[in-house]
C-alpha cells in the first residue's frame, strides 16, 4: 500500500473508531493511539503496510491526533 494510500485510510478509521462502543462518552483528548493501533492492528493490518522513513506508528500516530485535532498537545 502506498503512504498516501494508508493517510486516508487510516484516517477515515480514526472516524470509524471514535464511534464504537467501547468510547463512547469520551472526549478526543482522551481517546488512546494505542488502543487504536491496536484495532487497527487486529483488524485492518494491511494498512500498517505502506514505506516510511519515520516509522508506521509514528506517522499513524500523527495522523490520528490531527484527525482528532489533539496535536498541540505533543
Amino acid at each position: 500500500m502506498k503512504k498516501a494510500e494508508a493517510e486516508r485510510d487510516i484516517r477515515h478509521m480514526v472516524s470509524l473508531w471514535k464511534k464504537l462502543p467501547e468510547q463512547a462518552g469520551q472526549s478526543n483528548d482522551e481517546l488512546s493511539f494505542c488502543a487504536f493501533y491496536a484495532w487497527v492492528r487486529s483488524e485492518y493490518p494491511n494498512y500498517l503496510d505502506f514505506r516510511t522513513t519515520t516509522g508506521v506508528s509514528y506517522d499513524a500516530e500523527m495522523w490520528f491526533d490531527q484527525e482528532l485535532g489533539t496535536a498541540w498537545k505533543k
